[in-house]
């Protein structure tokens, strides 16, 4: 029975330090796991406006700060904007790279066009 008492705490210690282990695993593979950025597959000139045959996604595995790029899901952001300096295929989209019309035109410009359609149905007075 002491014999036991007296392995109990290196096999408590054991399994403990396993679990740890697991866990610090798992924390760095979600850090690795891949994210997905914008990136031109066609060359875009500089001033000219970024259409959706021009990006792709793509995947980057890494721990770095990448907080400049836009990310994917942001694409429907980057097609129609211009580019400020000409990009070259497998360039990563940064915030510097686009010519983006301030916000408040964009809300300007798209209440017109919304005010022009219920216009054209004959739905304001």
């Amino acid at each position: 029975m002491n014999h036991l008492k007296q392995l109990g705490i290196p096999i408590a210690l054991a399994v403990g330090a396993g679990f740890f282990n697991w866990a610090s695993i798992q924390r760095e593979k979600a850090r690795l796991s891949p994210r997905s950025y914008v990136v031109i597959v066609n060359e875009v000139k500089a001033g000219t406006v970024i259409k959706p045959e021009d990006i792709a996604e793509r995947q980057i595995r890494s721990d770095g700060d990448f907080t400049g790029l836009r990310a994917w899901v942001d694409s429907d952001l980057v097609v129609g904007a211009k580019a400020r300096y000409t990009l070259v295929p497998g360039t990563l989209i940064t915030e510097s790279g686009l010519l983006v019309e301030p916000v408040s035109e964009r809300i300007e410009s798209s209440s017109v066009v919304a005010h022009t359609t219920k216009m054209a149905k004959g739905k304001t007075k």
